[in-house]
């Protein structure tokens, strides 16, 4: 069988990298059903964003300060999330080619 160990010794991670972003362009165009289930993710974002204003605002006037360094925090862990998500995104992307290759490679009996 063979592996992705076998395949990293023909496919060097810039020919991935190649692979990833032209397919992440053709993946980044938003078709109807993304628009509609963006929509819905959207709104509870919104209404998850206002649930912390609320909770914000009827903190007494004295944390003002601590109200902004909760909402830095917030936004901060936000972004990070999202950098998370997108290396994990792009490294399951990554193995899946490679999946792929070594199925394709597999089922025609094609030595590495």
């Amino acid at each position: 069988m063979i592996t992705i160990t076998d395949l990293s010794s023909v496919i060097d991670n810039n020919i991935l990298q190649d692979l990833f972003i032209q397919r992440n362009d053709t993946i980044s165009s938003v078709s109807k059903e993304d628009k509609k289930n963006l929509k819905v993710l959207h709104n509870k974002q919104l209404q998850t964003r206002e649930k912390l204003e609320i909770s914000l605002d009827n903190l007494p006037n004295g944390f003002k300060e601590t109200k902004k360094q909760i909402t830095e925090c917030v936004e901060n862990h936000i972004e990070t999330s999202k950098e998370v998500d997108a290396y994990f995104s792009e490294k399951l992307y990554k193995s899946g080619v490679l999946d792929g290759l070594a199925l394709m490679l597999e089922s025609k009996k094609i030595e590495v």
